[in-house]
């Protein structure tokens, strides 16, 4: 009778263990939840913008300083070199600021790539940088230039005060004219020119090396983007 109970108990207990079959997982199915734009993946990636297009258009064009003979702008007036050369005729480019690298695309966009030579001088605007440095080594590019009839263009990047600067100190070195005087006609020919007060500094520097010690501009009352007064 015993026996009997005891085998009820340990077949009751191993029916109890006996884990039930789990349910069966559902077989998942996948979408997309959108499908890829094959229109946009076929379009070329959008190019950033050159450094031509950042600068406002008005600089574009450079200024006639000198008639048919030398040229003064900002970096975006090499957006055409062709222009430059078939319509300005120029055939020197002076550019001040970091930008010798744009010399091989300067050229791979001439029809002739011989036909423009580049002179870069890394010079930055500052007031601190001596600019006066490259005073004699630019004015002899653009006096032989001149000697050979062709023209040059002087720039930097929005051809304001290091392009204004060289310029000013041609006109005093190679042209015989006095500080005030060449000041009154590039801000004639290009009146947003301001060179930043150290580089005006040492253009007085330079006129007063060139004509036993006068000045004929008075450094105190220059303001970058107004008009210099002539010294008293």
């Amino acid at each position: 009778m015993q026996q009997s109970t005891l085998r009820q108990r340990r077949s009751a207990a191993s029916t109890s263990q006996v884990p039930a079959t789990p349910p069966e997982a559902p077989n998942p199915t996948w979408e997309a939840t959108s499908k890829p734009d094959n229109n946009k993946l076929n379009q070329p990636r959008e190019q950033e913008p050159s450094l031509f297009s950042q600068l406002p258009s008005i600089f574009a064009i450079p200024d006639e300083i000198l008639p048919g003979s030398l040229y003064l702008g900002s970096l975006q007036a090499l957006s055409d070199p062709n222009y430059l050369h078939d319509t300005l005729h120029i055939r020197h480019i002076i550019a001040l600021g970091p930008f010798d690298r744009l010399r091989v695309p300067l050229q791979q966009k001439l029809r002739d790539n011989s036909a423009i030579e580049f002179h870069c001088f890394d010079i930055h605007d500052s007031s601190e940088e001596a600019i006066e440095d490259i005073f004699e080594a630019t004015g002899a590019i653009l006096e032989d230039a001149a000697a050979r009839e062709e023209a040059s263009l002087v720039h930097c990047a929005a051809g304001i005060s290091r392009s204004a600067t060289v310029v000013l100190a041609y006109l005093l070195m190679k042209k015989g004219m006095k500080l005030a005087e060449a000041y009154d006609l590039l801000k004639e020919r290009r009146p947003r020119i301001g060179p930043n007060i150290g580089f005006m500094g040492k253009l007085v520097e330079l006129e007063r090396s060139l004509f036993d010690g006068e000045t004929t501009l008075d450094l105190e009352t220059y303001t970058e983007n107004g008009r210099a007064k002539k010294a008293d």
